[in-house]
């Protein structure tokens, strides 16, 4: 999916609409 801009080292991805995966960057679900 397109980066969300966001890194989510403690595996919560606070941009709606994005997953924390591949860790540790946030993805668009």
């Amino acid at each position: 999916g397109d980066a969300c801009g966001e890194t989510c080292f403690t595996g919560i991805c606070f941009t709606a609409g994005c997953s924390c995966n591949p860790w540790p960057t946030c993805t668009r679900n």
